[in-house]
């Protein structure tokens, strides 16, 4: 099947959202993660800003797959970090 988006001179592709990505506003560093729970009707973004708030998101399936386990390195490497 060919791609409906190939050749039509204007690249209409629904703009996609990362499953997870790292930010560092000035708060201070957050996770944020594709809320999968809410596929495909909604694409939202969980915000997570300390260590409890990424396992629950584990927990509740809003992040799993291979996003679920970047998002558990980068838990690790904060504990490392705080000492926490």
């Amino acid at each position: 099947m060919a791609d409906q988006y190939a050749d039509s001179g204007d690249d209409k592709r629904p703009t996609e959202i990362p499953a997870l990505r790292w930010e560092e506003p000035p708060e201070g560093p957050v996770l944020v993660l594709l809320d999968q729970t809410r596929l495909p009707a909604e694409e939202v973004e969980l915000v997570c800003t300390d260590a409890p708030a990424l396992v629950e998101a584990i927990r509740s399936l809003a992040v799993r797959g291979a996003p679920c386990w970047a998002s558990r390195g980068v838990r690790r490497r904060a504990r490392r970090r705080t000492g926490l």
